[in-house]
C-alpha cells in the first residue's frame, strides 16, 4: 500500500516538473501548455504504462487515418461557416495572404493538436480505457478536454458544450480506429482552416471576415466553437455515434496488451 502511494506521488511530482519545465521553456500562449501536458503524459506513460495499454501511435495508417480526419475536419468546418453565413452571423469583406503567417499558423495549428490529442485521446482516454468501459473514458475525457479550454477569452456554456461533444467524436474515432492520427488530422484540420477563414479569435490570413452582432450565431470572441450552430452540428455528430455503438461496432485494434 505504502509503495504504491509513493509510486503515485513520485509520479505526480515528475508529471508536473516535466510540464512546468516545458511550459516555462517554450513559454508561448499559443501552445506551451498543450506541448507541456503531452510531453509529461508521454514520459509518464514510457515509463510506468507502456507494457499495460497502447498510447495509440500505431504507425501503419498513419497518412490514411491523418488524411481521413482532415478532409472530415475540413469539409465540418466548411459546412458550419456556409450556414452561419446564411444566418447573417458573419460575412466576407476581404482577403489577405501572407506566407510566413500562414506557415507560423501551420505549425501552431499541428504541434497543438497534435499535443492535445496525445494527452487527452491518448494518454487520459487510454489510461481510463484501460480501466473503465469506452463510454466512461469517453465522457471523462471529453469533459476535461472542454474544461482545459475554460480560461480561453470568451469563453461559454454552447463553446463547452461544443468542445465536449467534439472530445466525445474524437474518442470515438480514436476507439474505432485504434491510433491518435484520425482525430489529430481532424483537429488540424478544423483549427487551421478556422484561421484561414478568419474565424478563429481575431486571425485573419487569407479571408477576412467580419462578424454581426448576433454572437451565438457566430460564436463572439471565443469563436465558431461558441457558435450554437457549432454545438447542435456536433450534438448529432454525438448521436450518430451512439447510435453506432448501440449497434456494437467493433474496435479495430483494442486498448489492452
Amino acid at each position: 500500500m505504502i509503495k504504491n502511494l509513493v509510486q503515485i506521488l513520485l509520479r505526480l511530482v515528475l508529471f508536473v516538473f516535466l510540464f512546468f519545465i516545458v511550459g516555462l521553456t517554450l513559454q508561448s500562449q499559443d501552445y506551451a501548455t498543450a506541448v507541456g501536458l503531452a510531453i509529461a503524459s508521454l514520459v509518464d506513460y514510457i515509463v510506468f504504462e507502456r507494457k499495460r495499454w497502447i498510447i495509440g501511435f500505431t504507425m501503419d495508417r498513419l497518412t490514411s487515418d491523418f488524411s481521413k480526419g482532415m478532409v472530415a475536419g475540413f469539409l465540418t468546418l466548411i459546412t458550419i461557416y456556409a450556414i452561419v453565413y446564411l444566418f447573417d452571423g458573419h460575412k466576407l469583406v476581404g482577403v489577405a495572404f501572407d506566407k510566413e503567417a500562414i506557415l507560423i499558423w501551420f505549425v501552431i495549428c499541428l504541434v497543438v493538436a497534435l499535443s492535445e490529442e496525445i494527452f487527452i485521446r491518448g494518454y487520459v482516454y487510454g489510461r481510463l480505457r484501460y480501466v473503465f468501459s469506452g463510454l466512461v473514458a469517453s465522457v471523462i475525457s471529453s469533459g476535461l478536454f472542454a474544461a482545459l479550454h475554460i480560461f480561453r477569452a470568451g469563453f461559454t456554456l454552447t463553446a463547452f458544450t461544443t468542445l465536449f461533444f467534439a472530445g466525445i467524436m474524437y474518442a470515438f474515432m480514436r476507439e474505432k480506429s485504434g491510433a491518435l492520427w484520425l482525430p489529430v488530422g481532424f483537429h488540424f484540420a478544423w483549427n487551421y482552416t478556422s484561421g484561414i477563414l478568419g474565424i478563429w479569435r481575431g486571425e485573419q490570413l487569407v479571408l477576412i471576415t467580419e462578424s454581426s452582432q448576433g454572437t451565438l450565431i457566430h460564436g463572439g470572441v471565443y469563436g465558431i466553437e461558441g457558435s450554437i450552430v457549432t454545438a447542435l452540428l456536433f450534438l448529432i455528430l454525438t448521436a450518430v455515434i451512439g447510435f453506432r455503438i448501440v449497434r456494437d461496432v467493433t474496435p479495430r485494434v483494442q486498448m489492452k496488451r
